[in-house]
């Protein structure tokens, strides 16, 4: 089944112009664009996911989970709203298209899902060094 990602932060990075973002293509390649640490202009990074990470997505991505997680929720309270960092998600599968965000749909943070979205971060930000 086809699976899109693309990831966007927002919030406290928007004004910098520093907001890092992704899309993962079907395959598993992706591109990553971000601002490294003391430069002012974006960069663009183009891999590949490792099976694992490409593997979870496809495991946990359900058309049920981001049914779910697509809600939306009125926020009470949004790491964006102090200067803090949200993301977004905005994800295709099968042609159906959802958009999760930390700020404003119903994602549960417990969830294999959002672990592994989380976790793609976590990847771009290792990987970039």
């Amino acid at each position: 089944q086809t699976l899109i990602v693309t990831g966007e932060a927002y919030g406290g990075c928007d004004r910098p112009g520093t907001c890092p973002s992704f899309n993962i293509a079907d395959n598993g390649t992706y591109r990553y664009s971000y601002t490294p640490r003391g430069a002012s202009t974006q960069v663009l990074r183009e891999g590949s996911l490792p099976l694992a990470l490409q593997q979870d997505l496809k495991r946990y991505a359900t058309a049920v989970a981001l049914e779910q997680f697509s809600q939306s929720v009125d926020p009470v309270m949004c790491e964006s709203f102090v200067d803090g960092i949200d993301v977004r998600y905005i994800i295709e599968l099968e042609g159906t298209v959802y958009e999760l965000d930390s700020c404003g749909t119903n994602v549960d943070a417990d969830t294999k899902l959002w672990q592994t979205l989380a976790g793609l971060w976590y990847y771009f930000d290792g990987s970039q060094r």
